[in-house]
């Protein structure tokens, strides 16, 4: 995610590994695991973190869209591919 969105013109590189660094420096501070549970947590922070500081995507757009598909995702029988439906308008 972070490479297309570098790639699209979003945010640059140095963006990414700032914020990522900056991240992942603060979880080794307050003493979180050196593990992938703690690596995926501080990418999707910064995606996010990026994301709103350099996109028209407000917060509360990011927070509204993973409440629907975290809603899509308990509605969705075992084994059926989760669909999000009525997605809210501007957001897809």
């Amino acid at each position: 995610m972070a490479d297309a969105m570098v790639g699209g013109g979003h945010f640059t590189a140095t963006d990414w590994a700032t914020a990522l660094g900056a991240l992942l420096a603060s979880a080794d501070a307050s003493g979180a695991p050196d593990n992938e549970d703690t690596y995926y947590l501080a990418v999707l922070d910064a995606v996010e973190a990026l994301t709103v500081r350099h996109t028209p995507i407000a917060e509360a757009d990011l927070t509204v869209r993973k409440d629907a598909w975290t809603k899509a995702y308990h509605d969705t029988p075992h084994g059926k591919p989760v669909v999000l439906y009525g997605a809210p308008k501007g957001i897809s």
